[in-house]
């Protein structure tokens, strides 16, 4: 032992940057063999340098010194668990490698890896929450981003906490083996764990025919209850059906006979106090509630200390029956949300017993109102609530309310003058298969008297098949639109799909023209294209020398033109002494040989140029013609319909023997303007507003169905999904045969 020599073995590289630990390599402490073809990609630590900009992979070691090489094979008394290595494997990286063969060749990478591991907290956490949702589809199937939130928690010790915090806020519980595996860690989780997953989450969204409505695998429903004791930061509540959604109730109908059982348990509302919750958001459910919890309970419950700190409520299937019953649970509802002081936001879905009685009684300091699928919901009763009580209101949602026209947009700018957000979606759905009922309830969407007004306060506009209307009704619209913009500073974008069905396909396409750009070049926003100097650093090095050199020129071209400036300036003054003394020469030769005949003798011609012979003096002759002033010519474009913008269009350009021709063609501008359409007009006094970053307007003759067929509902043929069998596929199991 007292002749081995002791030497450090690199670590080995990995392939892929990032893999689970049961996938990484193991290292291996083989003598590395020198007979291989492949260049040494190992450099020492003190000779690699990082402003290199060719990859650190094909640089060739530096030749070591003699004496260095006999000082490495002494030992050396270090603890073998702390040893320093001497040389290190430089990760080859695609980023090392030249973009020309790799990528966009517009792109210049530098090889330097960006410290994304240093980004704080917070920033991660809105990268990977913007990255991932929604976690859950509208069946409340689980999404692709939950098993991507988890590999993109195991990559990276900064990402992981950022990543499951993402994953935890509002965690999916569907299937039911998600609920029962949360709930047991949930469970056994200690003051030891890594990180403290009770705090984060926030809001329970679940489905409840699943997971709180019958057993699974032989376990009982899952508890609410508990999920409260052990979440003290939570939030809110949603108990779903996926029969809420009006695309899919046709499809998923719960019976009464199993609703309301055991949805709502008597547990969750003694835990929510026990644990002193604070709930901002809440769902109640009527196909959940009505047996356990009746309407008229509804107010003793919010009076409790976690619901009266309830910001947002929603409330789902909720039927009024009979026409006097109707008001009578409209007036008990309306209890129920006088007694909440922070409520800020109420939300109606598939719900008859809206209509004006209850629209009347609800709390007029909300800011968001959400009304979906309740088809009693008229024009006339949502303009009376939005004249009395929509002067708070931020954010207006309405969507497939069939009795619902557009006629309370003629005082919306008037009733709500803070409103930010308008949402409408015009398309209906059947609510029973054998019957259909989709069809709007009104004649007419707005009247022709009736014209739209918009809040200069609003942000997003988007309007979804708009229908039954004429082609006069939709130019009243979309004129309102153009003549709003000096008003609409605020707005950044505007979705509006509309179809024509009773008017021809040519006057359709003209229409369709004339306002689809019109709206785009009114409201859309023209952003330069993004500097090229700033795709890498070695491009912004290149354009700031670049810079340099221009501006050293500019200044050596200035320097230089001013020192000619200063030689021709001292050249004229020196001839027009000359030139003065031959005048005085002149006039006393004129006036003592006034009456004799000997001829004048004249200076030379040289003489009179100057001695450089650069400036001449010569006497230019002026155009004596009486040039129109620029007061005069404004008068006279403003008068014509030309102008004198078109005027200059037509300007000649000045030729080299013409010296006039600038004066002749102002001359016959003036006198004689191209005239232009009513139309061209009309485009130049329209104000251009060009800050909205969407402007998607879309007008067709298509008649707004359930289901949108597309190209792929017209294939030919499908692609087979039992092609024949090769010999080369994996085998599946024990079993040796294909099928």
């Amino acid at each position: 032992m007292a002749g081995t020599t002791l030497r450090p073995r690199p670590a080995q590289h990995r392939s892929k940057p990032f893999r689970n630990r049961t996938a990484r390599q193991h290292i291996s402490y083989r003598e590395q063999t020198t007979d291989s073809d492949e260049p040494d990609q190992f450099v020492s630590e003190n000779d690699s340098d990082p402003k290199s900009s060719q990859p650190l992979s094909r640089i060739a070691p530096p030749p070591v010194p003699q004496t260095k090489a006999k000082a490495s094979r002494k030992r050396k008394s270090v603890d073998p668990g702390h040893r320093r290595l001497l040389t290190r494997k430089v990760k080859t990286s695609h980023t090392s490698f030249n973009a020309k063969h790799h990528g966009d060749p517009g792109i210049q990478l530098t090889g330097k890896k960006m410290p994304w591991q240093t980004l704080p907290y917070h920033i991660w956490l809105s990268i990977f929450d913007y990255a991932s949702r929604p976690l859950i589809g509208e069946t409340f199937q689980p999404m692709p981003s939950i098993n991507w939130l988890l590999n993109v928690a195991l990559c990276c010790k900064a990402f992981t906490e950022p990543a499951l915090s993402t994953l935890y806020y509002s965690p999916p519980l569907s299937p039911p083996t998600r609920a029962y595996s949360l709930l047991e860690r949930l469970a056994t989780q200690t003051g030891t764990s890594t990180f403290n997953y009770k705090a984060k989450i926030r809001y329970l969204d679940l489905e409840a025919s699943s997971i709180l409505l019958h057993k699974y695998a032989g376990q009982d429903p899952v508890d609410l209850g508990a999920f409260v004791a052990f979440t003290p930061q939570l939030r809110g509540i949603g108990i779903h059906l996926i029969s809420d959604n009006p695309k899919l109730r046709k499809a998923v109908r719960i019976p009464r006979s199993t609703n309301g059982k055991a949805a709502y348990q008597q547990s969750l509302f003694a835990a929510l106090e026990e644990y002193k919750v604070t709930l901002q958001e809440w769902t109640w459910n009527f196909f959940l509630a009505w047996q356990t919890i009746p309407l008229h309970q509804l107010k003793e419950i919010h009076e409790t200390a976690p619901f009266q700190s309830l910001r947002h409520i929603s409330f789902v299937n909720y039927e009024g029956g009979a026409e006097c019953k109707m008001k009578h649970h409209g007036e008990l509802l309306a209890e129920a949300l006088d007694i909440l002081p922070k409520l800020e936001s109420v939300s109606f879905r598939t719900c008859s017993i809206v209509s004006d009685r209850l629209l009347s009684l609800i709390p007029a300091n909300l800011q968001t109102l959400e009304v979906v699928d309740c088809a009693l919901l008229k024009s006339p009763a949502l303009n009376i609530y939005l004249s009395t009580k929509g002067r708070n209101l931020k954010r207006l949602t309405l969507d497939h309310n069939s009795s619902l026209n557009l006629s309370f947009l003629a005082s919306l700018a008037k009733d709500c003058p803070k409103l930010e957000h308008l949402r409408m979606d015009l398309r209906y759905f059947n609510s029973f298969v054998t019957v259909k009922d989709s069809d709007p309830r009104y004649d007419v969407l707005f009247a022709e008297t009736e014209k739209p007004s918009w809040p200069s306060s609003l942000r997003s506009l988007e309007l979804y098949h708009l229908r039954k209307w004429s082609l006069e009704m939709a130019q009243i619209f979309f004129s309102s639109l153009t003549e709003a913009a000096k008003s609409l500073l605020n707005l950044r974008q505007l979705r509006i799909k509309a179809s024509l069905e009773a008017s021809g396909w040519r006057d359709r396409v003209e229409f369709r023209d004339k306002f689809t750009g019109r709206l785009r070049r009114i409201y859309l926003r023209k952003s330069s294209p993004p500097n090229s100097n700033f795709r890498s650093i070695q491009a912004f090095k290149a354009s700031k020398r670049q810079h340099n050199d221009e501006w050293r020129k500019g200044l050596e071209k200035k320097l230089s033109t001013a020192s000619r400036t200063t030689t021709r300036s001292s050249g004229r003054h020196k001839a027009r002494e000359i030139s003065s003394h031959v005048d005085n020469t002149q006039n006393a030769a004129e006036k003592e040989d006034s009456d004799s005949d000997i001829p004048l003798v004249t200076a030379p011609k040289a003489v009179l140029e100057g001695s450089d012979g650069d400036a001449p003096i010569v006497k230019v002759r002026r155009s004596r013609r009486v040039r129109p002033q620029m007061t005069d010519i404004r008068m006279m474009s403003e008068n014509s319909p030309g102008g004198l913008k078109a005027s200059s269009r037509r300007r000649r350009q000045k030729g080299p023997g013409d010296s006039s021709s600038e004066d002749s063609a102002l001359e016959e501008d003036v006198v004689g303007p191209i005239s232009r359409s009513h139309s061209d007009d009309e485009e130049d006094e329209l104000y251009i507003q060009g800050l909205c970053e969407v402007v998607d307007v879309l007008i067709d003759n298509l008649r707004p169905t359930e289901e949108q067929l597309n190209e792929d509902d017209f294939l030919d043929e499908e692609a087979s999904g039992d092609e024949d069998w090769n010999g080369d596929d994996d085998m599946i199991g024990d079993d040796p045969y294909a099928w």
